[in-house]
């Protein structure tokens, strides 16, 4: 019988790790026989130094690749952010399974909720630099100053010093939550403190992952034909393919832990998101969003603005929204529900939502609407559509209501929960000659369509959510998805002559 060593690091996330690719090879491989074993590395050893201040790429994977090249294991599971990015000769990465979450999630202690000067426990100058700019926002209430502070050990060192010091949050790669719940101390740890914080999961569109976060790498000594064969077999394409465009992003302003600069590729079953945010060694900030759709659009024409709609945002707004009082009591004796809201409107401001309960947007601007307001939010579709970006919640299992209007004709398997009307204004909606139209909602689309069905033969696009859904069981094939507004109105009418 044939035999694979793997080797990992020796904390219990390193260990589940190594156990999620030996399962994948025992599906495709009954026969093999797997044996694990495990090493402490220089960054295991050395906690004290912060991460960004040590002086050697990889202290969390070069003890290990020696392994490899001493044949002494024939694969190794990293986490595949912690390797450097350009790696060494002898060995290389030849696989990577399916990518779990790439987003980071902030654990705050709720008796430090509305306190103006905060310290969050953080290992990464990415996350430093964009938490600064982007959590403000986020919080339901007005800060006036974030420190962070270098953390080190592993996850579960990291949650109990937060638990039992006196810092308010402490920022942690989603991922590793989400594979320790197969870890039972862990779990238990968990759930014995859970009500004494709160979480969010950050998105990607403002807090870019670091690259690779989320993936493992299985990491083979190039002369081992066996193990590479092994390996490959097991590859999962697509994450492959993101996350070496990721480094390679990353590479291209000089690479490594220390950079100030996060970097996502999201696929979905439109295309792929890009965002990169971050600020270069050399102090350049850069901050690009790209959606990249499948099959790729060439604009060729000129669009004259004069053929869009709305020229402006504010000339898309049909309805007026009245939130239906009535449902204040039904909402405030919710317990352990989680809640999808699109928009604003389907909550008013002051209605007191149950703790027990997990607040979720379908983008980051009801969110920071919604924490304008004073409510917690956990965590956002970032405007990709509830099937893209699914809530969630942490080991627990929620049945999920979606909040919204009484026109609302999106099919979904979450519960509708009617909390406002959308009723039309009566001002004349002036579309009727517009060739190029860009729709903020499927409710929209579809009272336009109402008052003048010749426009269906025009050219229709809208974001990458529900509204692409709805409107795509009218005229499917014929709607095209952008990343927002903005985006569409630059693309179309990039060329046009003032």
């Amino acid at each position: 019988m044939n035999t694979i060593r793997i080797l990992s690091r020796n904390s219990s996330l390193a260990k589940i790790q190594a156990h999620l690719v030996a399962d994948e090879i025992k599906k495709k491989f009954p026969n093999i026989n797997v044996t694990h074993s495990y090493r402490d590395t220089k960054g295991d050893i050395d906690l004290s130094t912060p991460l960004s201040k040590m002086p050697e790429q990889g202290v969390f994977t070069s003890d290990l690749r020696d392994a490899l090249l001493n044949d002494e294991a024939d694969m190794v599971v990293h986490s595949w952010k912690d390797l450097p990015i350009e790696m060494p000769k002898g060995t290389d990465i030849v696989s990577t399974l399916a990518r779990s979450d790439s987003r980071d999630i902030l654990f705050f202690k709720k008796n430090s909720i509305k306190k103006k000067s905060l310290k969050i426990y953080s290992s990464s100058p990415r996350r430093e630099r964009n938490l600064s700019i982007s959590l403000p926002d986020l919080l339901p209430w007005k800060t006036s100053k974030i420190e962070f502070h270098p953390i080190r050990g592993n996850i579960q060192t990291r949650l109990s010093k937060f638990l039992n010091d006196s810092l308010d949050g402490v920022v942690i790669a989603k991922a590793a939550i989400d594979r320790l719940a197969r870890d039972e101390d862990f779990v238990k740890l968990y759930k014995k403190n859970s009500d004494s914080f709160s979480w969010m999961i950050l998105p990607n569109s403002i807090n870019p992952c670091a690259p690779g976060q989320g993936a493992l790498a299985i990491e083979v000594a190039e002369n081992n034909d066996f193990a590479n064969s092994i390996a490959a077999s097991i590859n999962d394409g697509s994450t492959f393919e993101a996350v070496s465009r990721e480094r390679k992003i990353l590479s291209q302003h000089g690479g490594g832990c220390h950079q100030k600069i996060g970097v996502s590729i999201r696929k979905i079953n439109l295309g792929e998101i890009i965002n990169i945010i971050g600020l270069t060694e050399e102090g350049v900030e850069l901050k690009e969003s790209t959606f990249n759709r499948i099959p790729k659009l060439n604009v060729e024409q000129k669009v004259n603005k004069n053929a869009i709609f709305p020229e402006e945002k504010a000339e898309s707004v049909f309805f007026k929204r009245k939130f239906i009082r009535t449902t204040i009591k039904k909402i405030e004796a919710m317990e352990n529900k989680g809640i999808f809201i699109s928009r604003q409107d389907a909550l008013l401001d002051g209605i007191r939502i149950n703790a027990s309960n997990i607040l979720w947007t379908g983008g980051v601007e009801t969110w920071k609407k919604l924490a304008a307001k004073g409510y917690w939010i956990n965590g956002t579709s970032d405007s990709l559509g509830k099937n893209n970006e699914p809530p969630c919640s942490l080991f627990d299992d929620l049945d999920w209501l979606n909040f919204t209007h009484d026109r609302n004709q999106e099919k979904s398997s979450m519960e509708k929960f009617i909390s406002y009307e959308l009723i039309p204004k009566e001002d004349e909606i002036k579309i009727r000659d517009k060739e190029y139209f860009y729709w903020m909602s499927g409710s929209a689309f579809e009272y336009a369509l109402e008052l003048y069905p010749n426009i269906i033969e025009a050219n229709h696009a809208c974001g990458l959510g529900a509204s692409y859904d709805i409107i795509d069981r009218q005229i499917s094939g014929k709607v095209v998805p952008f990343l927002n507004y903005e985006d569409w109105k630059h693309q179309i009418t990039a060329n046009t002559d003032e």
